[in-house]
């Protein structure tokens, strides 16, 4: 089957910000009508959704989570066939915990019921719930729990060359590990968090939840090719490089 670029997927997805939000909708201008013919063709919801919930919309185009990818192909892939956020991402042919996402923008991101597209730096554009429509989100502010590369989708040129490392990076004096305390391992939480990696509170204090963020960190550079050394939780001079980057 033909495929379109992660780039192209990400300009189809940023061309629909400020987009309405109507489950089913797939790029109609929305109206009263609209909604109707909503609810007779999908009896999900009350009519009183479509018609008082979702009138902000009227006038606008309209789409669902699933809907907003989807027409994203269909800029490219005209016929390309309906499919729910739950479809989408039990097609993706590579996928994890959200904790272990790779810097490749175009990656789905997903829950149970909904989806949306990293477009890298930490962002989001999903179509977000009929209170918001089409919109970019911070990944890390969100409660997605998974990502995945979807299968029609060519990611060949989408990893980005890595950041150069900081020139303020501080020396590593020691390896980081669970159990240690201090201001260099509140310095990696910080690098942690920064990355998305989810370490927990930041206290300078080297726990469960440190040491299954660094896990998560090393895991998601080694998934991207990098020279990480082995994912095993603590923080030597390759972990330590890369998280300054």
């Amino acid at each position: 089957m033909a495929k379109i670029t992660a780039a192209q997927l990400i300009e189809g997805c940023k061309k629909r910000l400020g987009w309405g939000y109507v489950l089913g909708g797939q790029g109609e201008l929305y109206s009263e009508d609209v909604g109707k013919r909503f609810f007779e063709r999908y009896n999900e919801k009350p009519l009183s959704y479509y018609i008082k919930e979702c009138a902000k919309w009227f006038g606008k185009h309209v789409v669902d989570c699933s809907g907003l990818i989807i027409e994203a192909f269909r800029d490219y892939l005209p016929s390309y066939g309906d499919m729910t956020a739950n479809g989408l991402y039990d097609r993706c042919f590579e996928r994890g915990a959200i904790g272990t996402i790779p810097e490749v923008p175009g990656v789905c991101v997903w829950k149970n019921g909904h989806i949306g597209i990293y477009i890298g730096g930490g962002k989001v554009i999903e179509s977000r719930g009929k209170a918001y429509g089409v919109v970019e989100t911070v990944l890390n502010a969100r409660d997605f729990t998974n990502w995945g590369k979807l299968r029609d989708v060519d990611y060949a040129t989408a990893t980005p060359q890595p950041a150069a490392p900081s020139q303020n990076a501080p020396t590593l004096t020691r390896n980081l590990s669970n159990g240690m305390r201090g201001e260099d391992v509140r310095q990696a939480q910080e690098r942690l968090e920064k990355h998305l990696a989810q370490p927990g509170k930041i206290d300078g204090i080297f726990g469960e939840r440190t040491e299954a963020a660094v896990k998560r960190f090393q895991q998601a550079r080694k998934n991207e090719g990098r020279d990480i050394g082995a994912v095993d939780g603590i923080i030597g001079p390759k972990t330590w490089a890369i998280l300054w980057e």
